[in-house]
This record gives C-alpha cells, structure tokens and sequence, in this order.
C-alpha cells in the first residue's frame, strides 16, 4: 500500500502536464486529475507491479480526460474528434517516456558545472535568491549575473541535446 501511496503522489506533476496536454485548460486539467487520482486509489488492486507505473496511469487519466471532454463538448477549445485526442496523448506518453532519460541527462551536466555556477543556479532555481540578491553577494552586477545564468541554461541544454541523441 506505501509503494503504491508513493508510486500515486510521485507522478502527479507528470499527470497533471499529461492531462493539461490533452484539455488544453488549467481548471479542467485539475479536476480531471482529481478524478484520475480518485479513479486511481479506487483500482489500485488491478495494478501489476511488474510493469510501470506511470504508463498505466496515464491509461486511465486518458479515459478520465474522454469522460470529462463529454461533458464541455460545447467549448470552442476542445477536440472534438477522437484521433486528435489520441494523437496528443500518444505524443505526451513518448515525452514523458524520455523524460527520465533528459532527467538524468540534466544531473549529469549540472554536476559538470564549477561549484560556483551549481551555487548560482540552485540559488536563482529555487527561489532562494533574485538576481540583484545573487549579484549583491558576489560582488557583481546584476546584468553579469543575469548573463552568466543565460550562458550556464545554454551550456545545460548543449550538454543534455547531446547526452540524449
């Protein structure tokens, strides 16, 4: 019951991305993921723990998603065809497939950075600190700080394109 408690809550950022990706609207991604999250915890002994979590989740997100597009068919932004819908949510599941792959990927790079730049960037990521805030503490400007940010996101994304082709 904890694995499966663990499994649920760990992936609901992805969920939420996934069924956005498919409604296409915020509220509605939020409601249609408390139902999955219901729908979910309701069939949770129809899981086979052989197989991966997040795939079967994402099955039955995709069903909440066809339940709750019969109910706003008459919105001008939704998909009213099933191939449309279907298209989107294969594509979703193939990007969520690598995202563990660009995941890793990103951690290997940042762990390549000198420990300032690591320092700077957790910093600035996390909220911890604005850019005036870090430029105080080093002893530069703002704009430099705001640059080298810019520099170290390019080396990241250069050395993650490079790490999954």
């Amino acid at each position: 019951m904890d694995k499966y408690v663990s499994l649920l809550t760990g992936c609901q950022v992805r969920l939420y991305a996934y069924i956005y990706s498919l409604t296409g609207n915020a509220e509605q991604a939020r409601e249609t993921l408390q139902e999955t999250n219901h729908r979910l915890w309701e069939i949770r002994d129809q899981y086979d723990e052989s197989r991966e979590f997040l795939p079967w989740a994402f099955a039955v997100s995709y069903n909440e998603v066809r339940t709750a597009r019969k109910n706003v068919q008459r919105d001008r932004l939704v998909f009213h065809d099933e191939e449309t819908l279907h298209v989107i949510a294969d594509a979703q599941v193939e990007w969520n497939a690598r995202f563990d792959e660009r995941s890793l990927a990103l951690e290997t790079c940042f762990g390549r950075l000198s420990i300032e730049q690591r320092e700077m960037v957790e910093k600035y990521y996390t909220g911890m600190s604005s850019v005036k805030s870090i430029a105080e503490a080093m002893n530069r400007s703002a704009n430099a700080v705001a640059v080298t940010l810019h520099r170290i996101r390019q080396t990241l994304a250069d050395c993650v394109r490079k790490a999954i082709v």
